[in-house]
């Protein structure tokens, strides 16, 4: 079902070619993925398999999906870290987005600052964090 229209405006999408290895739970419309940029533990984008590069793009079924997925995520979360009971959903959309294909962020809150001061201070998950967070994900979710 993974969808590149052939009228895309944009000449490369880096969230349609990823690699689809860090995939955590996956619907008919939408997919859930660990970030490999570390904000804090647990950080996962969902993003719907076609390629759209806002909300208003989503059909009502990548919505109701996103939706449904998102909440499935706060469960799971919420299993894993217990202190973690609320989150920032942050939308990526708009001129300062880092990509072009539409995302949500699900950053559980861990009382600390959810974003870095700067970009360039983000830094990438190393393999064996990945597949740690994997391994749990798998665990709560059953798969």
């Amino acid at each position: 079902y993974w969808e590149v229209p052939t009228t895309m405006t944009i000449s490369h999408c880096d969230s349609c070619d990823e690699p689809k290895i860090l995939i955590i739970l996956e619907g008919r419309f939408v997919y859930v993925r660990l970030s490999d940029l570390y904000f804090c533990p647990y950080h996962t984008l969902v993003l719907p398999k076609r390629h759209r590069e806002s909300l208003s793009e989503c059909s009502v079924e990548e919505r109701k999906e996103m939706d449904k997925l998102t909440i499935t995520i706060f469960e799971a979360i919420k299993k894993l870290e217990p202190k973690f009971t609320d989150f920032v959903l942050w939308e990526n959309e708009g001129p300062r987005r880092s990509a072009k294909h539409y995302h949500r962020h699900i950053i559980p809150n861990t009382g600390q600052p959810p974003f870095p001061v700067s970009i360039n201070k983000v830094v990438k998950l190393k393999q064996q964090q990945l597949e740690k967070y994997m391994a749990n994900f798998k665990k709560v979710l059953n798969f």
